[in-house]
């Protein structure tokens, strides 16, 4: 938008002009935004290299009036909509869906509140039993799936606290999602949802969630536009605070940037993740 040039060479008038550009070719003030703090944390690191003395994007932005949140959780009449679809009544697999994935992702991120990429990324190792201690002192154990950060398995998280475990809910053991994951590791797949297509940048779901998105207006007839494939994470934690549980940003991977959250062991303890998990309900919802 405002041509090339030299990194030592950039204005600080370059950088307000490719604002002025951005807003003119039609991006919302959001992604101007968005665009103008990738700008700066390239010239900061440029900055602390030695390659420029001042980083001449400092402090250039855009006010960005929030009104409304981007994306809401789904109501019930969206949820019987979208679970009562072709895929669900039919045994559908649209060829974008990314075969098996088009049925499970759905129910997964609607019973652990996992964010798509997430859960697209998930390895059949991830699916396991693992013990721990009740209330009572016995040991007992429980199916969860992990959620972490692993350079030998390629996978990535948001930030510390979103590495965790989420139980299993006895929806998606009914279900038989345990039999699909462990198919999956007796296999060898690399992949709980080997079929999805990786893009250029190595994100696994961004194919996934356009089409998620277009299937769900098209076939599922939920038009309002604040409702996304993320809007799942938003209806869980809706019904975790219904249900009165207290470990949900646990169970989401929410962090409260308290210096509190850094402390004790890798995972939160598993007995009251497993308590609020068997209260989980999604009221309203017919799955059959």
């Amino acid at each position: 938008l405002v041509g090339t040039m030299c990194i030592q060479d950039i204005k600080r008038a370059d950088v307000v002009r490719f604002k002025d550009e951005l807003l003119k070719s039609g991006q919302t003030a959001a992604n101007t935004k968005k665009q103008l703090i990738v700008v700066n944390t390239l010239l900061n690191y440029a900055k602390a290299n030695a390659l420029i003395d001042t980083n001449l994007a400092s402090g250039v932005s855009i006010k960005v009036e929030k009104k409304e949140k981007p994306r809401i959780a789904f109501d019930a009449a969206a949820l019987n909509a979208i679970f009562s679809s072709p895929i669900y009544q039919d045994d559908d697999r649209p060829d974008a869906g990314a075969g098996e994935a088009a049925y499970w992702l759905p129910l997964l991120a609607l019973f652990t509140g996992a964010r798509l990429e997430e859960l697209g990324q998930l390895h059949p190792s991830d699916v396991l039993e693992e013990s721990y201690y009740d209330a009572e002192g016995s040991t007992v154990s429980a199916w969860v799936i992990r959620i972490k950060h692993s350079d030998e398995d390629g996978q990535g998280v948001k930030n510390f606290g979103s590495n965790r475990r989420v139980p299993v809910h006895s929806e998606l053991v009914r279900l038989g999602f345990l039999a699909y994951a462990l198919e999956a590791k007796k296999e060898g797949r690399a992949r709980i949802f080997y079929e999805l297509t990786v893009d250029k940048y190595g994100t696994e779901t961004s194919q996934y969630s356009k089409w998620f998105n277009r299937y769900m207006r098209e076939k599922c007839n939920v038009t309002n536009k604040r409702m996304t494939f993320h809007s799942f994470r938003h209806t869980f934690k809706d019904y975790c605070r219904l249900a009165g549980i207290d470990v949900g940003d646990k169970l989401t991977g929410h962090v409260s940037g308290s210096v509190g959250d850094s402390y004790g062991a890798d995972f939160y303890p598993l007995h009251p993740l497993v308590s609020g998990i068997k209260r989980y309900r999604v009221l309203g919802l017919d799955l059959s």
